[in-house]
């Protein structure tokens, strides 16, 4: 046989775990709970891998998860450590494309997507190396924590970088629903005020328009490829519909999402969102991993998730999907053409890009502003999370 990674892979369903034996290419008989949890199932000790929903979670509500307390996942955690059985978790929001990949037309089961992502892993290693690791798996129920720290419970000085996320995230997620409900408009809010100030705007503009990316696809702010033998050319200033008007001035049409790049950066009355552990504005990396979500599917996906890809990335795509591949309304992505899934990966990097720049530019600007220069904008600046999150 040859040595595969991960040997088996798991799912639960209905109450029962299914295993597939990726060298065997086989499956056991389903196991129930306490039959899995002991893993004296396994033919030889071998790598193991599940998703994450199944082997990472625990409600007593839920059907996903037999799982009825973080320590019983954690007692199993010990025992593959113990056994020797490398344990990794699938991110279960892959599993719709490569259903969709690998088969088509067929109907789902837990059995199915065994087969699927058998088949994934086996055409991209990738999947196995970068699955999450036990040591990895936060434990923090994000409600429970944002409550927390309203009431004082967490004390910035002690928060973990996740807890501190998890604040930025509910406070972002509170403005933006606050400035969504006032009909979408969002030149007229205050981060739209802020945003289409013409020295934000040209900063935004020249970043954009000099980007280079170190894989070499952007250069100068145009992003290149050849996909079904055309070459396609994408400036970044296309992606945000930027078009340069009189005396060094820009127009900018994509207004929710340069405005929701803004939102990133303060709140619907136009505080600055802080890091309580450091006390200062949050930075990108913080941005990027709890606030910036342009994933079409993502288990705990950020509030602005909809206007950066729903209405942002879905429709630019579609435009290209269009023009390169004839498509016509009521046309979908064939996942098993890979033209297809190159197209829709370069247009979803070259987006997100776009986004991402914006709002380095947009921080840049707002970092180097004193207290004074932005009056016009702000009153009584906040300068701390618990303030946003009242």
């Amino acid at each position: 046989m040859i040595k595969m990674n991960p040997r088996y892979i798991v799912d639960y369903g209905k109450g029962k775990f299914h295993i597939f034996d990726r060298e065997a290419l086989n499956f056991l008989d389903e196991k129930n709970y306490d039959d899995f949890r002991g893993l004296k199932w396994m033919k030889e000790i071998g790598s193991l891998a599940g998703e994450a929903a199944h082997l990472s979670r625990h409600s007593n509500k839920s059907n996903s998860s037999p799982w009825k307390s973080k320590d019983s996942i954690k007692e199993f955690y010990k025992l593959c450590e113990k056994m020797g059985v490398e344990l990794r978790l699938l991110p279960e929001q892959s599993i719709f494309k490569y259903r969709q990949e690998f088969a088509p037309g067929e109907k789902k089961t837990d059995p199915l997507d065994l087969k699927v992502w058998h088949e994934a892993i086996k055409k991209n290693p990738s999947i196995w190396d970068v699955a999450l690791r036990p040591k990895n798996v936060e434990w923090h129920d994000p409600k429970e924590l944002y409550d927390d720290i309203k009431r004082g419970n967490i004390r910035p000085e002690n928060m973990t970088p996740y807890q501190a996320g998890c604040g930025y995230k509910n406070a972002l997620k509170t403005a933006s629903n606050s400035i969504s409900a006032n009909g979408g408009d969002y030149k007229k809010t205050i981060p739209g005020k802020i945003a289409y100030d013409q020295n934000v705007l040209r900063e935004v503009a020249r970043r954009l328009q000099n980007h280079n990316s170190n894989d070499g696809q952007i250069k100068n702010g145009i992003s290149k490829i050849i996909i079904n033998g055309e070459t396609i050319e994408i400036s970044l200033l296309d992606v945000l519909e930027f078009e340069p008007g009189k005396n060094n001035t820009w127009k900018c049409h994509r207004e929710c999402q340069y405005v929701t790049c803004m939102m990133l950066l303060v709140d619907d009355t136009g505080k600055r969102y802080v890091n309580p552990k450091t006390n200062k504005p949050v930075g990108f990396k913080m941005i990027k991993q709890f606030g910036f979500v342009s994933s079409a599917f993502h288990n705990k996906s950020g509030s602005l998730r909809a206007k950066f890809y729903h209405w942002g990335i879905k429709p630019f795509s579609k435009k290209y999907f269009k023009k390169i591949f004839k498509f016509v309304k009521g046309d979908k992505i064939d996942y098993r053409n890979d033209e297809h899934e190159v197209l829709k990966k370069f247009i979803t990097k070259t987006c997100r890009i776009a986004y991402e720049q914006t709002t380095k530019a947009m921080k840049k600007y707002l970092d180097e502003q004193t207290t004074e220069d932005m009056k016009k904008y702000l009153d009584n600046p906040s300068n701390t999370l618990e303030e946003h999150m009242k």
